[in-house]
C-alpha cells in the first residue's frame, strides 16, 4: 500500500514537472512574443531618435565647416592686407630717396621704441629716438652679459 502510494505520487510529481516545464516554455515564448512587440513598438522611436542625431550631427559638421570658411577668408583678407601694407612699406619707406626710419631700425621692435620715446617726450626727432633706442639695447647687452658672468661664478663656486 505504501508503495502504490509512492508509485502514485511519483506519477503526480512527474506530471507537475511536465507541465511545470511546459508552462515555463509558454511564459518563455510569451516574454519573447512580448520582447518582440516592445521592440517593435520603440524601434520607430529609436529610429526617430538616430535621424534626429544624424540631423543634428550634420548640421553641427556644416557650421563647423562654414565657420572654417569664414575663418579662411578672414585670414585672406587679413593676408591681402598685409601684402598691400608690405608695397606701401616698399615704394615709401624702403626707397632710398625717401627713408622713413634708418635702414639699421627698420623692425618692430625699433619701431615701437621711436613711437614710445616720441609719445612720452623723450625725444622730439627721429634721431634722439634713434639713440634712445641704441642706448637701451646697450644696456639691455651689458646687464644681459653681467647675468651671464654672475651665472658662470655661481657655477664655479658650487
Amino acid at each position: 500500500m505504501l508503495r502504490s502510494r509512492l508509485d502514485e505520487l511519483d506519477a503526480q510529481l512527474g506530471e507537475l514537472q511536465e507541465r511545470y516545464a511546459e508552462n515555463a516554455r509558454q511564459r518563455g515564448l510569451r516574454e519573447k512574443e512580448i520582447e518582440a512587440q516592445e521592440s517593435q513598438r520603440r524601434e520607430p522611436w529609436l529610429q526617430r531618435e538616430e535621424r534626429h542625431r544624424e540631423r543634428a550631427m550634420d548640421r553641427a559638421g556644416q557650421r563647423k565647416e562654414q565657420r572654417r570658411r569664414d575663418l579662411l577668408q578672414r585670414t585672406a583678407d587679413v593676408d591681402s592686407g598685409m601684402q598691400e601694407i608690405a608695397r606701401t612699406y616698399e615704394t615709401t619707406v624702403g626707397r632710398p630717396d625717401c627713408p622713413l626710419y634708418p635702414p639699421d631700425c627698420c623692425f618692430l621692435p625699433a619701431c615701437e621704441s621711436f613711437i614710445r620715446s616720441v609719445r612720452n617726450q623723450m625725444a622730439s626727432t627721429l634721431g634722439e629716438a634713434v639713440r634712445l633706442y641704441e642706448e637701451s639695447l646697450f644696456r639691455d647687452q651689458v646687464l644681459k652679459n653681467q647675468q651671464m658672468q654672475l651665472a658662470s661664478l655661481m657655477g664655479v663656486q658650487e
